[in-house]
């Protein structure tokens, strides 16, 4: 027989020890928080009303880029109303530009006032003042090209009257006349094209206009309202 094996007496686990240890060892709470857990509070706003407000701001877009256009444009129409104002006193046509573009540049931003209230007439405005825009521009391009095919040679005080000047000079001239033709022509075609497809794109805006205040909710009309205020 072998040497007789004592075991060891076992400690019994003390846990209301440990328990009392582990709460005195908890770090103290930060002044001025509360450690209890809280429920994430709910927004000023449902779900349902977050999906309706995300839903007519995108629809807007397409309203505010109108606006945006017409910003782009009275901009532009405004500065070459400015630029054209030192030579008023001496042309009649550049003062006639001058008026006729501080006029498109007036219902321009007019008109995108009232796109930002939603106003369908604001639309109509602005598909008119295009057609109108391109009409000045026709009259412009008509008027120079008539200056320069049928108006002095601006070479004439080069000739003085000597035959073999002005045969000199006439090719010269001819090709004058030539460019004249083709930058005042494709202006007043161009004019015909972009002003067309402005005026087709402002005129489109009202439905548009129309079907988003029909079927947006009134308090995200109001909301709206306020913000662009």
């Amino acid at each position: 027989m072998g040497p007789a094996v004592h075991s060891q007496p076992t400690t019994p686990l003390n846990l209301t020890g440990l328990i009392s240890a582990s709460v005195i060892l908890q770090p103290p709470p930060v002044a001025g928080t509360d450690p209890s857990p809280k429920e994430p509070e709910d927004g000023p706003l449902s779900a349902s009303q977050q999906v309706a407000l995300a839903t007519a701001y995108r629809h807007r877009s397409r309203i505010d880029r109108a606006q945006t256009v017409a910003t782009t444009s009275g901009s532009i129409s405004a500065v070459f109303a400015l630029l054209s104002l030192p030579f008023v006193p001496v042309s009649a046509k550049a003062a006639f530009m001058a008026i006729g573009l501080f006029l498109i540049a007036f219902n321009e931003f007019k008109g995108r006032k009232g796109l930002r209230r939603l106003d369908p007439s604001a639309a109509r405005l602005l598909g008119y003042n295009q057609i109108a825009f391109g009409g000045l521009i026709i009259v412009y391009g008509a008027w120079s090209l008539y200056e320069a095919l049928a108006g002095p040679s601006p070479y004439e005080a080069h000739m003085g009257g000597q035959p073999d000047v002005a045969r000199m000079l006439e090719p010269i001239e001819d090709l004058h006349k030539a460019i004249a033709i083709t930058v005042y022509c494709g202006l007043i075609i161009g004019s015909i094209i972009v002003q067309g497809f402005m005026a087709r794109y402002h005129f489109n805006r009202g439905s548009i206009i129309r079907a988003y205040a029909e079927r947006t909710p009134r308090w995200v009309l109001d909301l709206q309202d306020r913000l662009d205020s």
